[in-house]
């Protein structure tokens, strides 16, 4: 979604992205947790308020774990979501006050990552450099003047900068979804399904799909409003060279991800990197495994991958293709 009146906020004069782009060097955060705090936040609030903002929704959320920012933050966010984030997902609606707040962990250098917007209102994130990102379809003089007053530097920019609109999953994980998995796993005797509420590696669960366990519309009801659901082939079961690949890529210093399965049907997965040296014993006892780089396939590229759709049949959430 693109916004006609865009602005970068920024404690200083000019934004820390305009700086960071003529001079190279990169900035500290900003993170006073002060004036320029309060003054960021309160911009927040006057754009929403004068563009006639009470609630926004959380678009793109990505969580990093397994306390994002400390546990001052994920009291934060469990205070919002629930324990074990299960209310957290693409679209959730939120109040401003919520809203301001999730813009304060960010700034703050943790929590959660997302878009904040309100359709065809408002547009809020937080940048790299921790400078604020707003687009509205409002000019919102009125708080362009107050942000500068407060000392904060608010400046144009391009609408929609920055911006990746897609392309986006289209496929839906409904009844006829479900059922080309069942002929997946019929045909190939297992598959492994993974379900990814958010995106990154924060909930994603996987699950051995074998021909004896359909149909896998048994697992709708363990999945989180607006997952991604991928199917990937089944899990190999010479765990020994996937172990030693793994080893192998980390002492190269790659990263990525080791999925392994135990004999009570249990599927775990981590990320690890060079500082992770016993591969063997973390996956000790495993009957099934696949080890995945960073920016590579697991198992040679999934088969089937759709989102899950709302109760209404159509599909909001936004995942990239």
């Amino acid at each position: 979604m693109c916004l006609p009146y865009a602005y970068v906020i920024s404690p200083g004069d000019p934004p820390r992205s305009h700086r960071q782009a003529r001079r190279g060097p990169a900035l500290p955060p900003v993170n006073d947790r002060g004036p320029l705090e309060a003054a960021s936040l309160q911009a927040v609030a006057a754009f929403a308020v004068e563009a006639g903002v009470s609630h926004l929704q959380v678009r793109s959320p990505r969580v990093t774990g397994p306390y994002p920012g400390g546990e001052a933050t994920w009291r934060v966010l469990t205070g919002m979501f629930g324990p074990d984030l299960e209310n957290l997902f693409d679209g959730v609606e939120v109040s401003l006050d919520q809203a301001v707040e999730l813009v304060r962990q960010r700034l703050r250098d943790g929590a959660l990552a997302a878009t904040l917007e309100a359709e065809d209102r408002l547009i809020v994130s937080v940048g790299w450099d921790q400078d604020l990102h707003v687009s509205s379809t409002f000019p919102c003089t009125h708080a362009v003047e107050r942000a500068r007053a407060q000392g904060l530097s608010v400046e144009r920019e391009e609408p929609c900068s920055g911006e990746d609109e897609g392309p986006y999953v289209q496929e839906r994980a409904d009844e006829r979804f479900w059922r080309r998995v069942d002929d997946l796993a019929l045909d190939r005797g297992e598959v492994l399904v993974e379900t990814q509420p958010l995106p990154g590696n924060w909930g994603v669960t996987h699950y051995r799909l074998r021909s004896a366990e359909l149909p896998s519309a048994a697992l709708q009801p363990r999945i989180r409003p607006r997952s991604l659901v991928t199917v990937w082939p089944a899990l190999l079961p010479d765990v020994a060279t996937v172990t030693d690949g793994a080893v192998s890529a980390l002492a190269d210093g790659d990263m990525g991800r080791l999925v392994w399965a135990l004999r009570d049907g249990s599927v775990h997965h981590r990320f690890l990197n060079d500082e992770d040296t016993d591969v063997a014993a973390l996956s000790g006892g495993a009957v099934a495994a696949a080890w995945q780089e960073v920016g590579g396939a697991l198992l040679d590229g999934h088969l089937m991958q759709a989102a899950v759709p709302d109760t209404d049949g159509v599909l909001r959430a936004r995942w990239r293709a």
